[in-house]
C-alpha cells in the first residue's frame, strides 16, 4: 500500500485504522514485521519476545511505582553555620525577628 503524498498520514483515523497502518507501513524492526510474519516460527518467536518485554516493562513500572508510593515522607532540616549569608533573602520584618 503506497500513499500518493504525506497528507494521507495526517488525516484523522480510528485506532483500528492506525494499528492497521502501523502494521503495514512499519519497517522490519517494528510492529509490522512482527504482525505480518506471525504465521511462521520466527514471527511467533519475535511476537513472544515483544509481548514478554512489554509485560516486563509493565511489571517494572508497577513495582517501582508501588515502592515509591509505599515510602514514608521524609524531610531533612539542618542549620548552617553560614546562616547570615542567606539572610539577605529575608525581608526586613524577618530580619528584626532574627536579630532579637
Amino acid at each position: 500500500m503506497c500513499h500518493s503524498h504525506p497528507q494521507d498520514f495526517v488525516k484523522k483515523r480510528t485506532v483500528a485504522d492506525m494499528t492497521d497502518l502501523m502494521c503495514q507501513e512499519s519497517t522490519a524492526h517494528g510492529v509490522g514485521h512482527t504482525w505480518n510474519n506471525r504465521r511462521n516460527l520466527l514471527g511467533v518467536f519475535w511476537f513472544l519476545v515483544t509481548v514478554s518485554l512489554f509485560a516486563l516493562l509493565l511489571y517494572v513500572a508497577a513495582t517501582l511505582s508501588s515502592d515509591f508510593l509505599a515510602r514514608e515522607v521524609q524531610s531533612q532540616v539542618f542549620t548552617s553555620k553560614y546562616f547570615y549569608v542567606s539572610q539577605c533573602l529575608v525581608n526586613d520584618t524577618h530580619k528584626k525577628m532574627i536579630n532579637k
